[in-house]
């Protein structure tokens, strides 16, 4: 009886199939089409076989190509035979219409015609009164009937890529939408006229080469989030500030000089992206703000930085500062700072009550020391400092237990601090471009570590202790003065990659043929004759065949 019970709970499966699983073969979906729920049929059709109405029970069709247009020219009547489906997609096409049938979708949800040939908009899209999202961009028609008002349920309206002229105002009466992407569209001729939609919360008008604003954005006002990026603005209008409720705002890639003092006045902003810009000096900014990139601009000094104290990422890479304030400090939530490729000549104490900071970028400047507050940065797991005028480091350095990255590449190192060996968890070291002349005994203290970088420096001896980083992947020891390689190399047993280019060595050693996983072996500008050479390509093509060498 037991058994009879757990068959029956198991025939509506076997009768029905189930709904999560995807057909991807029309051959196989035609065999049982009563129990297909999910078709996908793209990269596969070349049209779309009238057969396709035998599907009676399908709630997923996906018909279009991914980023290459399929050759799919027209849609069967027989579609509209598809009562149940909810989801329809034909991206990347070459559909000029859609059929009368299409009508009898009426409970489609989800409709995308992205990249097709639809030189006129369908108004057969608009008895699908169920519609929630329409995606319908980089299409050849010009204009929206106002008859779209009639999709009362639209929440999303993707637009992107047309050559639109004007938008319908009936879109202001569509009480649902709150998603609207006009991204792509070339405005400059003649602006689109936004109609005031009261419920719209996501705008999207990046790459449409806006050198202004378009009428009535600032009566939006429950916008939370406008991407205005990758356009040709020089400037915001005062009444920006009227977007009180934004929460995202992006406008990176413009030709913005200044911003209003207003913009302050956004209390709910939290992340704002100016990267790529031309801004020489900033206004004081909300300070709600979470996210802030500034990065590729012209300032020269931050002052309003201490106010900012709920940042928890702050990009200033590629700009002209000198200095970071002593207002630094301030920012006590920061996960994320970057400021490279600057002019920074010296780092505030302060930098020490970053207490959360997980990611430091302070390269290509032109520091030539760090403070011992460094050593305070207790969550550090990205340090990069390459390209600066270093001559030492704090001992503090050692304190960084939780750091993981440590770029200390061209920079004027001649010696390091034993507590370097105390960073157990570091797993990659860059000290490429220095003036080291021995590797410090207290780095094979590093047992987790994976990348060593000691090329362009002045080594003229590997101590054996190195093959005790049993972890190490890859080693480069390249341009130094070595002049012999010590067989314990032979013990790095997961080591994937060695480069010993640009040196003095008259030899190799043996042991390194032991190396299971070395793939790449790198020993070319060396002092090794060709007799040797030849005796370890021999070797190494006996024992290791699949190994790179390069000699």
């Amino acid at each position: 009886m037991k058994l009879l019970l757990i068959s029956l709970c198991w025939l509506p499966f076997l009768l029905f199939g189930q709904e999560d699983s995807v057909y991807t073969s029309l051959e196989e979906a035609l065999k049982t089409p009563l129990q297909v729920y999910k078709l996908n049929l793209a990269e596969q059709l070349k049209h779309i076989p009238t057969e396709i109405g035998e599907f009676k029970n399908l709630k997923e069709l996906t018909l279009g190509r991914v980023f290459s247009n399929s050759a799919i020219k027209s849609i069967p009547e027989s579609i509209g035979e598809l009562t149940e489906l909810e989801y329809l997609y034909i991206d990347f096409a070459n559909l000029t219409k859609l059929p009368k049938s299409f009508k009898n979708l009426t409970k489609l949800t989800s409709l995308s015609l992205h990249s097709n040939k639809l030189s006129k908009y369908p108004a057969v899209i608009n008895s699908l009164s169920q519609l929630e999202y329409l995606s319908i961009g980089d299409n050849p028609f010009k204009t929206i009937p106002e008859s779209i008002k009639s999709l009362i349920n639209l929440k999303e309206l993707r637009l992107l890529g047309n050559n639109l002229k004007n938008l319908p105002q009936s879109l202001a009466e569509l009480p649902k939408l709150t998603h609207l992407d006009l991204s792509a569209i070339d405005v400059r001729k003649e602006p689109l006229e936004l109609p005031i939609l009261a419920h719209l919360t996501d705008l999207d008008l990046s790459n449409s080469k806006l050198n202004r604003l378009p009428k009535n954005i600032t009566k939006l006002t429950k916008l939370q989030k406008v991407d205005l990026s990758s356009n040709q603005l020089q400037e915001l209008p005062i009444d920006f500030q009227k977007l009180t409720e934004l929460k995202i705002l992006n406008l990176r890639y413009n030709q913005l000089r200044k911003l209003p003092t207003e913009l302050k006045r956004l209390k709910n902003l939290k992340t704002l992206d100016l990267e790529h810009n031309q801004l020489s000096v900033l206004p004081k900014l909300p300070t709600s703000l979470k996210h802030l990139d500034l990065g590729e601009n012209w300032l020269t000094i931050f002052t309003p930085i201490g106010e900012l104290e709920l940042l928890t990422y702050l990009n200033l890479n590629s700009n002209q500062l000198t200095e970071l304030p002593a207002t630094i400090g301030n920012l006590s939530q920061l996960r994320k700072l970057a400021v490279g490729y600057n002019k920074l000549e010296k780092i505030h104490s302060n930098i020490g009550q970053l207490k959360k900071v997980e990611n430091l970028y302070l390269h290509a400047n032109k520091l030539t020391e760090l403070p011992e507050s460094i050593g305070l940065l207790s969550q550090l797991e990205d340090f990069v400092f390459f390209e600066n005028n270093l001559t030492s480091l704090p001992s503090s350095i050692g304190k960084l237990s939780k750091l993981k990255l440590l770029d200390l590449g061209n920079n004027q190192l001649s010696t390091l601090p034993t507590s370097i060996g105390n960073i157990s968890n570091l797993t990659e070291l860059k000290l490429y471009g220095n003036h080291l002349t021995n590797i410090p005994i207290n780095i094979v203290k590093l047992t987790k570590l994976q990348h060593l970088f000691l090329g362009s420096n002045q080594l003229k001896k590997v101590p054996k202790e190195l093959g005790n980083l049993k972890n190490l992947e890859f080693l480069y020891l390249d341009d130094n003065k070595l002049e012999r390689i010590p067989s314990a190399l032979g013990n790095l047993t997961q080591l994937k990659g060695l480069y010993l280019m640009e040196n003095q060595l008259t030899d190799l050693p043996d042991s390194l043929i032991k190396l299971e996983n070395l793939f790449e072996l790198v020993f070319h500008d060396n002092l090794i004759s060709e007799t040797r050479k030849t005796a370890i390509l021999d070797a190494f093509s006996k024992e290791k065949p699949d190994c790179i060498l390069v000699p």
